[in-house]
């Protein structure tokens, strides 16, 4: 499959996953091979293109943020995961890197004007979660998983515990 980004991000990617001196690279690690994951079992025939993966602090009732655009440093498809709740079990952290990336997929595919004024959680974006069995209410918040839904039988397949 041909990995869509930018060279930053591929850069950015690189750095993250050699930094044997950082913390968080285990995690990070972790994270990009769930990417891949959840591009060839997702996003197969409508690819969103590799995101920088960041893990700033932000608001406590922020769980992770897609950025729309470019962000400070000229990077396009960064995904933040907030830094303060990464003590969450690995599924709820990749429900929020894919609930990031469904945010990707529609800023790409979805037209401007099937998205609500904000765009932030339109009911594409609500659908398209619900294709894979995460229910998000109309602000985005997850609400359910679907125990037999295609996220958590993938997770299930690769190890990830839901304990």
């Amino acid at each position: 499959m041909q990995r869509l980004a930018e060279k930053i991000n591929i850069e950015i990617m690189e750095n993250e996953l050699s930094a044997m001196d950082w913390s968080l690279n285990p995690l990070a690690r972790d994270l990009y091979w769930f990417v891949d994951l959840f591009q060839a079992a997702f996003f197969r025939g409508t690819p969103v293109p590799i995101p920088a993966l960041t893990f700033e602090k932000a608001r406590v009732n922020t769980l992770g943020h897609y950025r729309i655009g470019r962000n400070d440093w000229a990077v396009r498809e960064q995904i933040n995961l907030n830094r303060i709740h990464l003590t969450r079990p690995l599924w709820n952290i990749l429900a929020s890197l894919f609930h990031e990336m469904v945010h990707s997929w529609e800023h790409t595919y979805v037209p401007e004007n099937k998205r609500t004024k904000s765009w932030y959680h339109s009911k594409a974006f609500r659908v398209k979660m619900e294709e894979y069995g995460i229910f998000c209410a109309d602000n985005g918040a997850h609400i359910g998983l679907d125990p037999k839904g295609k996220f958590v039988l993938l997770l299930q397949q690769h190890g990830v515990s839901f304990e």
